[in-house]
């Protein structure tokens, strides 16, 4: 948090933001290679269709990073992280109650 507070007022520096653009196009490269198991050029796509609305929104995601300035950064920073903690509380709702009987952890093994 303490970061955080110092980098608002004054935005970060140029070679930070320049910095961030190149290391994620060849990660991004790296995952449309490889073929099978986790990561691959389908992943990629799903997490932009579930996350975004549009499996081609990577492409938003690496024109932003390309494009970041100190000022866009900054302004992004006032915008989100300016106005203090944000507190979720959840509450449980009903009448939560323990199961009565056993779990059946052995008719439906593998």
């Amino acid at each position: 948090m303490r970061r955080w507070r110092g980098f608002s007022p004054r935005g970060p520096r140029r070679r930070k933001c320049s910095g961030s653009a190149p290391s994620t196009s060849p990660t991004l490269c790296g995952e449309w290679d490889r073929i099978g198991g986790f990561g691959g050029k389908s992943d990629v796509l799903a997490m932009s269709q579930v996350y975004l609305g549009d499996a081609a929104a990577y492409q938003v995601k690496l024109r932003r990073e390309r494009e970041a300035t100190p000022a866009k950064v900054q302004t992004a920073a006032k915008r989100w992280l300016s106005d203090g903690e944000y507190v979720a509380e959840v509450f449980p709702f009903g009448d939560p109650q323990a199961a009565t009987t056993a779990a059946d952890r052995i008719s439906r093994q593998p």
